[in-house]
């Protein structure tokens, strides 16, 4: 099977959605002789943050001498971005053996009337096999949608780190919290560590409730067993100090921008502790943040006028943005392109952005997009002013227009928008070397 076959395949699977359980999975997985079984698995589930935490553990990880696998969604530019191996997303041809694999399994269990594998669920088997293949230490698994039924869920957690819990993904999880912290804390086993930046009270009962359950250990948990103290921005990050059981960390710093990056960190590090049972080295630790990336979250592209790609896509998330937005840059207006699945509390993210912004431009990135037209009118009704563009170049292009060489143009509202536009902008600044806001 040659790449662009293994695409093609692979996207006449993107119209059958989500489909809950896990029975596919478990078929499947079997099929393919269990290859999430291969090795040790850090799991982590969450409504915000758990990418950047994965990548975080991944680095730390491969600083340490293992050979790391990392699955992570969505893509933002090709879905070879998905599955790391070695700190490398996966080749071309290694996706496409990987699949084709995959595939046949697929056709099996249409056989076996289980019905044929979603998107997600042959994206994550491929990642299982490719782990597999290349024989990794410890694969690092990002949960795609939350937790107990999600496709990565056939695995077992060394380690299950519980990032945040909010209301995101209303259609398939609910809008009740507490419900939603159940199924995200269905990933904990019984083999796992527990990690959670959790702190309350009633949700984090739920999840040692789960522990309990399980006969998981207890979670170790921000605020009471890790602590974040003297968080500050740094020059193109943040930076601070940390207190696990296992160590502490005096001015750790990742070129992450934003306060809520040094909690994903605090996370990450606790994590990573639980899954040696000890502290990380220091040296390799400092070694292995300087080198950790986020594309697609708080990401400059480019100057005069700054453009800042962001994919927060829920209420909270939106929240954590204006104000890491508010700290980390100067501007003189704040031009915000923005674009919305139609899935998503839309209102709840233009409350939250919309008053840092001067001028909005509304737009789609494609089927299943909230109406440019009703985005813009919620702006409206913020008392600001806003219009519509068709697509996301468009748009942009509108933004630049608009824009002075001492403003700021942010596109936020979903990864899927930062994805159309991040090619673009990257072809487009030549020489760039990613230097932190001025």
């Amino acid at each position: 099977m040659t790449p662009d076959e293994a695409l093609v395949a692979l996207a006449a699977r993107a119209n059958l959605g989500v489909l809950p359980g896990l029975e596919r999975m478990w078929a499947a997985t079997e099929l393919l002789g269990d290859p999430q079984r291969t090795a040790p698995v850090i799991h982590v589930a969450g409504t915000n943050g758990k990418t950047t935490v994965s990548r975080i553990v991944a680095r730390v990880l491969e600083e340490q001498g293992l050979q790391t696998a990392l699955y992570t969604s969505p893509h933002l530019t090709d879905v070879y971005e998905r599955i790391e191996i070695g700190g490398v997303p996966i080749s071309p041809q290694a996706f496409a053996d990987s699949m084709q694999l995959v595939l046949a399994v697929s056709d099996e269990l249409e056989r076996r009337a289980l019905g044929r594998l979603t998107y997600f669920e042959l994206g994550t088997c491929a990642a299982f096999v490719a782990a597999a293949d290349a024989a990794v230490d410890v694969s690092v698994l990002e949960v795609g949608l939350g937790g107990r039924y999600d496709a990565t869920n056939v695995a077992d957690a060394d380690v299950a780190v519980l990032t945040n819990v909010s209301v995101d993904h209303v259609a398939y999880l609910g809008t009740d919290v507490a419900d939603i912290c159940d199924e995200k804390a269905g990933i904990v086993k019984a083999t796992s560590r527990v990690v959670t930046g959790i702190e309350d009270a009633g949700l984090l009962a739920i999840l040692e409730r789960r522990c309990d359950e399980v006969g998981a250990s207890p979670p170790v948990c921000l605020g009471a067993d890790v602590d974040l103290d003297n968080v500050r921005i740094a020059h193109g990050g943040v930076a601070a100090d940390l207190r696990t059981p296992r160590a502490s960390y005096e001015d750790l710093y990742v070129p992450l921008l934003g306060r809520h990056q040094a909690v994903n960190l605090a996370l990450a590090v606790a994590a990573v502790e639980e899954f040696f049972a000890r502290a990380c080295g220091d040296d390799l630790l400092r070694a292995a943040l300087h080198e950790v990336t986020s594309p697609g979250r708080l990401e400059v592209m480019r100057r005069r006028p700054t453009v800042v790609l962001d994919g927060a896509h829920n209420p909270d998330g939106a929240q954590v943005l204006a104000e890491a937005v508010r700290e980390n840059f100067r501007f003189d207006r704040l031009i915000w392109v923005v674009g919305i699945l139609g899935d998503k509390d839309a209102e709840g993210i233009v409350a939250a952005l919309a008053p840092f912004a001067s001028h909005v431009v509304a737009t789609a990135a494609g089927e299943g997009f909230h109406d440019p037209a009703l985005l813009a009118g919620l702006v409206r009704g913020q008392g600001l002013d806003a219009e519509t563009a068709v697509g996301p170049e468009e748009a942009l292009g509108r933004a630049l227009e608009i824009a002075s060489s001492g403003d700021l143009v942010l596109v936020a509202g979903s990864l899927y928008l930062v994805g159309a536009l991040r090619p673009m902008l990257a072809r487009d600044r030549p020489g760039w070397t990613d230097a932190p806001p001025g």
